[in-house]
């Protein structure tokens, strides 16, 4: 792209990033006769209908028409940009299920992974009304995940449930990512590898030494992402909370109190620098923490699937193993 056609596509995308329809009109109509590309991709590659789609707080109204108006200027819905999300991804990330709609109407109604295998549903806002029809095909794989926390161990337990194919290629891995600020922003854990165990169902575990949300990939040996899990809540919160109450003399005390689950990652890796309308950015593992390295799969016990909001739980009766 040339120092013109560069200036043009970053006076496009801030009025895409504006929402500013009058000045994404007036610029469409000046660079119709200089040949500009309406699909330019700017910074992550994402171009000016990725940029107005995935804008947050503003007024959905506003979206929406900037949306509709850069469509009817040809802009094309099929796009990905760098980390794979197409403009039903970005507009997933605002919850606005009118513009999501809009856009399943105007033909991006078969939803696609992203780089991570997130599919549009998997980064709508917690709490949002989501639909089948905004995840990809799984191809036979699930994934579940709990976590829990060792006392004796000092460490974090990810208790993982999995489903697939009878026959999947004992190259099939599993990997623990982590997420920064929303959980769509991914960044996978060097060194955090467990081969898919054989079978059709199984558990095993996968241990980790710091809190956090984490979410489970399962991934084929071309990198092909086939499942994700839901996120899971790992907090020392939880059994600090724990400690305290079990000097207490008051037993109904102990038996009214709950343990919030306190979401916030406060490892510095997952601080993010990026504006509000900035996906997460790949963080991918090095040639020497490979799959082939990861430790043995390790039997578990059945898990269960926990939803992405905090939530609050009864004190255990020991502080051996405390369960998040």
């Amino acid at each position: 792209m040339g120092n013109s056609s560069s200036a043009q596509a970053e006076e496009f995308h801030a009025a895409a990033r504006r929402l500013d329809i009058e000045a994404i009109t007036k610029a469409a109509e000046q660079f119709k006769e200089s040949d500009f590309d309406i699909d330019a991709r700017g910074r992550e590659g994402r171009s000016a209908l990725h940029i107005a789609a995935g804008q947050r707080r503003v007024c959905k109204s506003k979206r929406l028409k900037a949306v509709r108006e850069l469509v009817r200027l040809g802009a094309s819905i099929k796009y990905c940009d760098d980390r794979g999300f197409t403009v039903l991804h970005h507009a997933c990330t605002t919850g606005d299920l009118q513009l999501v709609e809009y856009l399943q109407l105007e033909g991006a109604a078969t939803p696609t992974r992203d780089n991570f295998g997130l599919s549009p549903g998997d980064v709508l806002p917690t709490g949002s009304v989501s639909s089948p029809s905004l995840y990809a095909e799984s191809e036979g794989y699930k994934l579940a995940v709990s976590a829990q926390y060792s006392a004796k161990r000092e460490t974090y337990i990810l208790n993982i449930s999995f489903e697939a194919p009878a026959d999947h290629s004992d190259k099939d891995f599993v990997q623990v990512c982590y997420t920064q600020d929303e959980k769509w922003k991914l960044v996978r854990r060097i060194g955090s590898f467990v081969y898919l165990p054989e079978g059709s169902a199984g558990t095993f575990k996968i241990l980790v030494p710091e809190e956090g949300v984490y979410r489970m990939l399962c991934t084929q040996e071309d990198g092909t992402v086939v499942a994700i899990s839901t996120p899971v809540v790992a907090s020392i919160a939880a059994v600090r909370t724990v400690r305290s109450l079990s000097g207490a003399d008051n037993k109904e005390a102990k038996a009214s109190a709950v343990l919030v689950r306190d979401a916030t990652v406060t490892n510095e890796q997952t601080k993010s620098s990026e504006p509000d309308d900035a996906p997460g950015t790949l963080v991918m593992p090095s040639k020497a923490t490979s799959p082939k390295q990861a430790p043995a799969p390790i039997s578990g016990t059945t898990t269960q699937v926990l939803n992405s909001a905090p939530v609050t739980v009864e004190p255990p009766a020991t502080l051996d193993d405390v369960q998040l």
